[in-house]
């Protein structure tokens, strides 16, 4: 049953300014400004595709059949950033809206004219045709208008950005012939989208277990070995290396300008916690094998739960695991290469790092070890024959070889036909 008697429903996925192009649509407006005017009591309201201004105005003019907390929390991008901030600081910023305050959106929720992140239209071309069927029109989805989400978690498929003109409402309809797909990692561009709807699912996050979340999370990685001695430049390095990092320059995200991974260090141990784009972003990349495990685990970290990895928790925090093992991606390095400076090129890593994951890991330590002594030996059997003589050999081999062979391969020393070393008697 519509809520007024010239206004649709709002439907549950839909963004404002969604029902806003619908409403514009079935008017028969010519200008946006005369429709703005009519909703929001200003004719330049709702042109970004984020938070309007004026939104109290606008459940007015809906009959307030829902409330501003509810227009907001449901159908806005504010979803996903309200939950960053205490619940007191959001009963402040929905009070404020309530009474049109200006610069409301910009001061509790990071997003402003000069914001660094854009939420730019992006759309599901199959969600376009189920949403034909199933409601009568296609919907701007808030889940697709969410910082950072670039795949479709019904279809499972990439989304579109449309390009489209500033001071316009737009259908889907009118934005898919000027729309393309964006270019990125199809499972962390779902990774993505999963954690910024887990975020709009959440009440209030706690930060700081957030914060520990990440850091077990990047230890466990292996980028780091302990939070009280960082490489700032690792964190860097491995960010842009990332698949999300490539998503970041992608163009039409929207996330450009944090693809540098430059205030990953201070949202980690300094002041700037609370930025709901940068979160979600740096959640994502942390090497999730599904797209699901990224959400639960995301859902778990905010609410204090511990996120376990399919064993038992142990009694003493202080207590080291005798089971422990390097990260999976240094295990599969050290067993395709023959030497430390291959291994410290392929992690991009120092030879301190690989000798503390050693330290850690004692069966990875025992096959690192054999592997090294097979690579030598065999290097020296490269260059030596069982028939050379032993001048020919000393000739061959440098002295270190020779030293290394005597002291680890006695057997093969004695059948090469070295000389015993043992000085000769005077009488």
């Amino acid at each position: 049953m519509p809520i007024a008697p010239y206004l649709p429903d709002v439907i549950e996925a839909e963004t404002l300014y969604g029902w806003c192009s619908h409403v514009h649509q079935i008017s028969c407006n010519t200008s946006s400004a005369t429709t703005s005017l009519s909703l929001f009591g200003s004719p330049h309201n709702m042109r970004q595709f984020d938070v309007p201004a004026r939104i109290s105005q606008l459940a007015k003019v809906m009959g307030c059949s829902q409330s501003v907390r509810s227009l907001i929390r449901n159908h806005t991008v504010a979803r996903a950033y309200l939950p960053f901030t205490s619940l007191s600081e959001q009963m402040e910023t929905i009070d404020a809206a309530e009474r049109c305050a200006p610069f409301w959106v910009r001061a509790a929720l990071q997003v402003s004219r000069s914001r660094f992140v854009e939420h730019p239209l992006r759309l599901c071309t199959a969600c376009v045709e189920s949403d034909r069927k199933v409601h009568g029109r296609p919907i701007w989805h808030v889940d697709h208008q969410l910082p950072g989400a670039c795949g479709c978690l019904i279809h499972e498929s990439v989304l579109s950005v449309a390009i489209a003109p500033t001071k316009r409402w737009l259908t889907p309809d009118e934005a898919a012939p000027i729309s393309h797909p964006l270019d990125c990692h199809l499972l962390s561009g779902l990774a993505c989208a999963a954690v910024s709807r887990a975020a709009g699912q959440q009440a209030a996050i706690d930060v700081q277990n957030l914060v520990r979340a990440a850091c077990d999370r990047l230890i466990q990685m292996g980028v780091l070995h302990s939070t009280k001695g960082v490489a700032h430049r690792r964190l860097v390095d491995w960010f842009t290396r990332s698949p999300v990092g490539q998503i970041c320059t992608a163009h039409g995200t929207g996330l450009a300008a944090i693809a540098d991974g430059s205030w990953i260090a201070g949202h980690l141990w300094k002041h700037h916690r609370t930025n709901a784009a940068r979160w979600i972003v740096l959640w994502s990349a942390l090497d999730w094998d599904t797209w699901s495990e990224a959400e639960t685990s995301f859902a778990d970290a905010c609410s204090g739960r511990p996120i376990l990895n399919c064993k038992q928790r142990p009694l003493w925090d202080s207590l080291e695991d005798p089971n422990a093992r390097a990260p999976q991606r240094v295990q599969m390095a050290l067993t395709v290469c023959n030497s430390y400076a291959e291994a410290m090129n392929h992690l991009g890593c120092t030879r301190g790092d690989i000798t503390r994951w050693l330290k850690k890991d004692e069966q990875l330590r025992h096959q690192w070890k054999l592997r090294l002594l097979q690579s030598r030996l065999q290097d020296i059997l490269d260059h030596v024959h069982v028939n050379h003589l032993a001048q020919e050999l000393q000739v061959t081999l440098a002295e270190r070889d020779v030293r290394w062979l005597k002291l680890k391969q006695p057997d093969l020393y004695a059948q090469i036909g070295m000389p015993s070393g043992r000085q000769k008697s005077l009488f």
